[in-house]
């Protein structure tokens, strides 16, 4: 009589292999790395924004990563001596914000209290373009000629940015 087996043979059992896990997480973190890139290329950064006319947003975000590290934090330190004051700017425009809401609500309505809150709003812009002003010259005026030169191009690009748009 045969020993063998009407039946067939077993399939030996897989086991778990760290080996094989690993390979497929690299694999699966080198896709995602190419992706990005190939993203990256495809899409370009997006445009800066310009919000509003104050002075200090003249500085280009891509000008100032273009600095080396210590640079750019002694430049952006004369800017952040400006901050107290851009700080109470914002937070009156808002208070003169709030008292238009209230004269356009007001019964009977008033136009001179309407006036005044656009006036006194409009006074508050004005002092934070002057004081942008102000922290636009004092960071120009810290910048060696190589610096400016470097600003003036990265301006040059930002306007073509926002000229084709």
């Amino acid at each position: 009589m045969s020993t063998e087996s009407a039946g067939p043979a077993p399939t030996p059992r897989r086991r778990f292999s760290w080996k094989s896990a690993l390979l497929v997480a690299s694999l699966a973190l080198n896709v995602f790395v190419l992706g990005a890139g190939a993203a990256r290329l495809i899409f370009p950064p997006p445009p800066e924004r310009f919000v509003g006319a104050t002075y200090a947003q003249l500085v280009p975000r891509r000008f100032l990563a273009d600095l080396d590290r210590e640079r750019r934090h002694e430049l952006l330190a004369v800017l952040r001596k400006y901050r107290d004051d851009f700080a109470e700017g914002r937070l009156a425009a808002r208070k003169f914000s709030a008292e238009l809401a209230d004269a356009l609500e007001a019964e009977p309505y008033d136009v001179q209290k309407v006036a005044a809150a656009i006036q006194a709003y409009a006074d508050t812009g004005n002092k934070l373009v002057s004081h942008g002003q102000r922290a636009a010259l004092d960071f120009v005026s810290m910048l060696t000629p190589k610096e400016r030169s470097m600003m003036a191009e990265r301006l040059r690009q930002r306007a073509r940015v926002d000229h084709m748009r």
